[in-house]
């Protein structure tokens, strides 16, 4: 089985080719755009609305894994996938992992980008 990084320095560098100044910008941004993204999720699964939580977890999805957040990208993709199929049981259980690994990944993030507190 692969052991998945918060932070994918590797892709991170491929990207921005050691440009901290572009990191720190793709951190401000992540760091504005992903919590309330994900708060749409909460807000979704709260609902019940299944559909939208599906959809808001493929944004996640696709826009941290885009910027090298392999865990919670991948958290994101099973809650997508369990949305899909209806099971809320599923994306509740899993939405305070994903929370926690999305702000795993963006305190990791800032710190690779030479950002301090």
């Amino acid at each position: 089985m692969e052991k998945l990084q918060i932070l994918d320095t590797d892709r991170i560098d491929m990207l921005f080719g050691g440009d901290l100044s572009m990191v720190q910008e793709i951190y401000s941004i992540a760091s504005d755009d992903f919590p309330v993204t994900a708060d749409r999720l909460f807000e979704a699964l709260t609902a019940n609305d299944l559909e939208a939580a599906a959809g808001f977890a493929h944004t996640l999805k696709g826009s941290i894994s885009n910027v090298g957040g392999e865990r919670a990208s991948r958290i994101a993709d099973k809650i997508q996938q369990a949305a899909m199929q209806q099971d809320l049981s599923a994306c509740t259980t899993l939405y305070p992992v994903f929370r926690t690994e999305m702000e795993s990944f963006l305190s990791t993030l800032k710190s690779y980008s030479g950002l301090e507190d």
